[in-house]
């Protein structure tokens, strides 16, 4: 796959993954980016498991429990770079 296309994928990516969480996990505040951090945006535990239940529904992919780090779920950029990588290795 082309980087172009990795990065239009991530990108598409972004904003899915930020909808989902809107309408589903949290109330974001105005502003909100790709790059806002989610624990600033109410992320917590419970928040989490609501989260990696809604990647695995939506996505058919179930993390890893290293993949659940503070780094990988920093901000939306940092999560759907994860999503995107763990999408790729299942495809093969």
């Amino acid at each position: 796959m082309q980087k172009n296309n990795l990065s239009t994928g991530l990108r598409d990516l972004e904003q899915k993954l930020t909808a989902l969480i809107a309408e589903n996990v949290l109330d974001l505040p105005a502003g909100f980016d790709p790059e806002s951090d989610l624990v600033r945006a109410g992320l917590d535990s419970m928040a989490l498991m609501q989260l990696l239940i809604l990647i695995e529904n939506h996505f058919d992919l179930m993390l890893a429990e290293v993949d659940v780090s503070s780094e990988n779920f920093l901000n939306i950029r940092t999560l759907s770079g994860l999503i995107q990588q763990r999408l790729l290795q299942k495809l093969g």
